[in-house]
């Protein structure tokens, strides 16, 4: 075999770590305002090679920074490590270059103030990824020309948001998050993540262009968010696929479907939203609108019920049925064997059900309940086993909606009951009350509900009696508070005492 001269190796090597990016080289860079590589996140951006890590320390950073390399900037988590713009004009991060690829993780990204696009961040070009995030408090403002904003983030397309808060941000089109894929088409992902009280002329959680293709929006809530004119919760052009997702109590329509959103961008294509296990409640004026030609809308194993005012409104011929749906009136359709219209799902406020965002909770005797299909995906929202035989009948069937009835009891008292294992130990007298509750609920029947709740308020009590003895006052407190919710999710099921 002929081996080829050193020259050749070197020229070898050095194309391979070129086709890398240089990736073997990779640095983790740290900041922090003492005994670090760098003082501000710029500086070590600027320092960087495109693959490095950045890495802010526990402590806020007034600064805005502005990104052109491939980086990772992972925080100490959005509690500890802030990133804020204090007001100033531009975005918190703002992203250009050559196609870089762009992570931030960790951080809380606040106070940005952005002419145009992204007051927390603007993402101009390039791949995006944004997880374990809260971005607050950001505005994206009207500038000549150009009123496509996105207060908390604003991007051209192929995103990522995932494990994130996105709250309380404002911007004339899309106040939560805007993206309009004048460059890309997507993939947009948007994946256990809360979208709450932001605000926005239109699209006042989220706005989807005509151009953007293949959207996500799964696991997530979107709540309480307002729009002065349409989409409340969501404005959405392109194709768009939303599962295991709670849209509830937005001001200015729970989701506004339209193929008018970026008419100048793009030609005029087909477009579908399609909506799978998903819960539609507290809106107004409406639960779903859909506006236009070549547009419809698909709904499966579904809930859109409660909102004030119809429930699908606009050209309510395009939404489609494809079974398991349930409406409190008549306005969408639900006309297939398995829907269900005119019917109250009796569903719970909007309120923390366990998993990593709100959910609107099935009381007890909801008929959505053991009502949809056996297809509805390995879990519900917050990421509780399904189907299960809530109704008790025999058979497990998909509960309608995003949330699935009765597992989050299974689920959550072995929780509370590892805690005691991990602070008290097998022997501690917490743990009898507590398996007692675990056994009465494990026969899957809601009747013994009370007898779950009198055995929790024991463990309450003991919990109490060894607060400052074997338990400190934070761990009792965790332990009382987990307790308190689940006696509260009982409380609602209607099955104890008149909570429902």
């Amino acid at each position: 075999m002929r081996v080829p001269p050193p020259t050749a190796v070197a020229l070898i090597c050095a194309l391979a770590l070129s086709v890398v990016g240089g990736s073997a080289h990779a640095a983790e860079i740290t900041v922090c305002s003492s005994g670090c590589d760098h003082t501000s996140i710029q500086d070590a951006v600027d320092a960087a090679t495109s693959g490095d890590t950045i890495l802010p320390g526990a402590e806020t950073f007034f600064e805005n920074v502005r990104i052109e390399k491939d980086l990772i900037i992972r925080g100490s988590g959005p509690v500890q490590t802030i990133v804020d713009g204090s007001g100033s004009w531009g975005s918190v991060f703002e992203i250009w270059g050559d196609l870089p690829r762009v992570t931030l993780a960790g951080m809380t990204i606040q106070n940005g103030r952005a002419p145009h696009v992204g007051g927390g961040v603007g993402h101009h070009i390039g791949r995006l990824e944004i997880d374990d995030c809260i971005i607050r408090d950001n505005r994206a403002h009207h500038s000549v020309g150009l009123s496509r904003a996105g207060g908390g983030v604003g991007s051209v397309g192929n995103i990522r948001i995932s494990n994130s808060q996105i709250v309380q941000n404002f911007a004339d089109e899309g106040g939560g998050v805007f993206v309009f894929c004048w460059l890309f088409g997507g993939p947009i992902e948007i994946v256990n993540t809360t979208i709450s009280e932001n605000r926005a002329d239109m699209g006042g959680g989220v706005m989807v262009g005509d151009r953007c293709s293949d959207t996500l929006i799964r696991d997530s809530v979107v709540s309480t968010n307002t729009a002065l004119y349409r989409g409340g919760g969501l404005f959405l052009g392109g194709s768009v696929t939303i599962s295991n997702s709670t849209i509830a109590n937005n001001e200015g329509g729970g989701l506004h479907s339209s193929r008018g959103a970026e008419l100048q961008w793009c030609e005029i294509t087909r477009a579908e939203i399609t909506i799978a296990n998903s819960t539609f409640a507290g809106n107004y004026p409406d639960g779903l609108f859909v506006e236009g030609y070549r547009f419809s809308s698909s709904l499966r194993n579904s809930i859109v019920a409660g909102n004030d005012g119809v429930q699908c409104a606009g050209s309510v011929e395009a939404v489609m049925s494809n079974g398991y749906n349930l409406s409190s009136d008549s306005s969408c359709g639900f006309t297939m064997r398995t829907d269900m219209e005119n019917t109250d799902p009796l569903l719970l406020p909007l309120a923390d059900n366990g998993g990593p965002t709100p959910t609107c909770a099935l009381r007890s005797d909801s008929p959505a309940i053991d009502a949809g299909g056996r297809a509805c995906g390995p879990t519900d929202q917050r990421g509780v086993s399904r189907p299960y035989d809530g109704d008790g009948h025999g058979g497990a069937r998909c509960d309608i909606g995003a949330f699935e009835y009765a597992p989050v009891l299974l689920d959550v008292i072995p929780q509370v009951y590892d805690m005691v294992l991990e602070l008290a130990g097998a022997d501690h007298d917490l743990v009898a009350p507590l398996h007692q509750a675990i056994q009465i609920r494990e026969d899957g029947d809601p009747s013994n509900d009370a007898e779950a709740v009198t055995s929790l308020q024991a463990f309450i009590a003991e919990v109490e009696q060894q607060r400052g003895l074997t338990l400190t006052d934070a761990e009792a407190g965790e332990l009382i508070a987990e307790a308190q919710r689940i006696i509260a999710l009982l409380n609602f099921g209607g099955a104890a005492g008149d909570g429902r």
